[in-house]
């Protein structure tokens, strides 16, 4: 299919002023009247046909439709030789390699087969490793590390257990401040808590207790005697009324709670179990695991 915009000489993307302007300028150098060369005059003939074609805008369309599927045609037959040839080239390639000569190793084996075998033996012996079953790690001398970190974790539980159990009472305290705490870099309303602050502990509340609790108000506190941490806060200290009670949020005897217990089952699962490595193996990283996530929300809050 012949290309008229090289025929014209002018871009794809040319207007129709620009077709003429290049229609004119090669009229001038290629029409019969001006050269009288007869294959010159053949061109022309092609120069007419082209502007005939483009100077239409419907004419125009259809050809620039048609164009384009044959270029996209011409680009396939160009890939499907190209493979072709990389093909036959591969082949040609293949079929030049040489094939192993095996006369020589069969006078050999035929000659000396304990020789023959046993040198065959030590060049594909690194090839047998690989072809073997690949051995597990051995983790029996790591089981024994991983029963005390469960061990560890079981004791950390229990310490976090007698903690929480020893905050029985609760003792009286002022508000001192009462800061609203948005947890996004924008403020939104419905992404804030209280944050508390008494003489002794420090607590975060959620946005509904925002009424029950001011700045000067009195209230009764109930916090755990080594960690410091607040567990249960009482609105009504003098017993006038009818106090709410309220847990605070983000801490982890209340928000947490469940960590606690998983790292409770893991740990006495990793410490009980007698026998199967694996098992205890697997239990200790999973306890040291969780012991870390604890202690870093411990620390955070």
């Amino acid at each position: 299919m012949l290309n008229y915009y090289e025929i014209l000489e002018i871009p794809m993307d040319a207007d129709t002023s620009t077709i003429k302007k290049a229609y004119r300028k090669l009229a001038q150098i290629y029409h019969p009247d001006v050269n009288k060369d007869p294959k010159q005059s053949e061109y022309f003939v092609l120069i007419n046909e082209a502007y005939q074609t483009l100077s239409d805008s419907e004419k125009k369309a259809n050809y620039d439709f048609l164009y384009s599927i044959h270029l996209v045609n011409v680009i396939h037959e160009n890939l499907a030789k190209m493979q072709e040839s990389e093909a036959e080239s591969r082949q040609q390639t293949n079929q030049k390699e040489a094939k192993p000569d095996r006369s020589s190793s069969h006078a050999k084996r035929k000659r000396n087969p304990t020789q023959y075998y046993y040198e065959r033996d030590r060049k594909y012996q690194h090839k047998r490793q690989y072809n073997t079953v690949q051995q597990k790690i051995d983790i029996r001398p790591y089981a024994i590390y991983m029963r005390a970190a469960s061990l560890f974790a079981l004791a950390f539980v229990v310490f976090l257990a007698v903690d929480y159990f020893s905050a029985y009472h609760f003792e009286e305290e002022r508000v001192l401040r009462k800061d609203i705490v948005y947890s996004h870099a924008e403020p939104r309303p419905t992404h804030f808590y209280n944050q508390i602050k008494t003489p002794n502990s420090q607590f975060k509340l959620a946005p509904e207790y925002t009424s029950y609790i001011y700045p000067g108000q009195m209230i009764d506190v109930r916090v755990t005697p080594y960690l410091n941490i607040a567990t249960r806060i009482k609105t009504d200290p003098n017993g006038y009324h009818r106090g709410k009670v309220i847990s605070p949020n983000a801490n982890i005897f209340n928000s947490f709670s469940f960590l606690i217990f998983l790292l409770a089952a893991i740990s006495i699962a990793g410490a009980v179990t007698p026998k199967e490595e694996e098992f205890v193996f697997k239990a200790g990283v999973a306890s040291i695991f969780f012991v870390l996530i604890i202690t870093s929300l411990l620390l955070l809050s």
